[in-house]
């Protein structure tokens, strides 16, 4: 399951998100995969969604939260 701060994390950066353009799978292994639906100018963190993401990224928690903190 996606820790709540990660989820707390990545809505915090959703605006600069929105200029990706795409949906993002985060393939988080066992504890979830939040995708990111960056197709339009508010983007989005959902469970599902219409179309299949454009990308999958494989990470753990811990390292796409040091991401996200540059």
């Amino acid at each position: 399951m996606v820790s709540d701060v990660l989820e707390a994390r990545l809505e915090s950066v959703l605006p600069s998100l929105s200029r990706v353009g795409a949906v993002v799978k985060f393939d988080l292994g066992s504890d979830g995969a939040p995708i990111l639906d960056a197709r339009t100018t508010s983007a989005a963190l959902v469970t599902e969604t219409d179309v299949p993401p454009d990308c999958t990224i494989k990470i753990t928690q811990d390292n796409l939260l040091k991401l996200l903190d540059g």
